[in-house]
């Protein structure tokens, strides 16, 4: 029987449906340019939206810092390090590397400026749409994975039995377990690892020494699945610091790069024999 058969849903065939987004389908196209014919409506607008730097709009290569207690604006060159492509996958390392040193980065389609990417971009719907899709691709991958390596339901039933006595987390899922049992065997089913939830498979598998999976994961899949800001996931909640703290989105961004790991992992040892 192929490994997939009864974890991968009919449908997809081939996984990567969802395609990982581009810095173009984030980045914000409506700019407001500097220029010096409109000098007080651009201090207005940047007080207003607390905007520190602005494009200018004689030259795609130039940008005007705004100082907000003197008001003044100061040309300078847009240095390479802070220019990006538009067709740049959003979450290619280099995109994290240029966010340590910016946390505004300059969109080009070939010369022309197109868009401005700040880090909280990676709020937006399309960022959620592909990690939506690539966590619940993972979960079916992990499926399969347990099922190839013979891994049963009961395996993770005695792995918790065995944390129990130390651990109230586990002493819980254990007692869920349990009654969900009782509640199955009376609409005459029986529970199955297409049961269990996310953590309960990266604890299956860790524990069966297949792969070492992060659990950062799981509270990837929590922020996404309950449809929380990505950012402000990873800390406590204010909306006057959270939005704009780097520190955040790098561990936000850091986590997105182990799933894709995990996922590469997981699909190199379906493809291969067990040693």
């Amino acid at each position: 029987m192929p490994v997939f058969k009864n974890y991968l849903p009919k449908h997809t065939g081939i996984f990567g449906y969802v395609k990982e987004p581009k810095v173009e389908d984030i980045a914000a196209t409506d700019l407001f340019y500097y220029s010096p014919h409109f000098y007080k409506i651009a201090i207005k607008f940047c007080l207003k939206h607390k905007i520190t730097t602005l494009p200018c709009s004689c030259d795609h290569n130039l940008k005007y810092e705004f100082n907000p207690k003197t008001k003044t604006f100061k040309p300078s060159k847009i240095p390479k390090l802070q220019k990006i492509a538009y067709d740049t996958l959003i979450f290619d390392p280099i995109v994290a590397e240029k966010f340590k040193k910016f946390d505004t980065l300059f969109v080009y389609n070939h010369n022309e400026l197109v868009g401005i990417l700040h880090f909280t971009d990676y709020n937006k719907m399309p960022v959620n749409i592909y990690l939506y899709a690539q966590i619940i691709e993972l979960e079916y991958l992990l499926r399969a994975l347990a099922h190839k390596y013979n891994l049963t339901l009961q395996d993770l039933v005695d792995f918790w039995v065995q944390k129990a006595s130390k651990s109230q987390y586990y002493k819980k899922r254990l007692k869920e377990y349990i009654e969900t049992v009782k509640d199955l065997k009376e609409l005459g089913k029986t529970p199955d690892l297409t049961w269990i939830y996310l953590t309960d498979l990266i604890d299956l598998i860790n524990h069966s020494n297949v792969l070492k999976i992060s659990r950062e994961i799981q509270e990837l899949r929590n922020g996404i699945m309950h449809a929380r800001n990505n950012i402000d996931a990873y800390f406590e909640f204010s909306t006057t610091t959270m939005l704009r703290n780097l520190e955040a989105f790098l561990e936000f961004f850091n986590t997105v790069q182990k799933l894709k790991q995990v996922r590469r992992e997981v699909e190199a040892l379906l493809r291969c024999k067990k040693p």
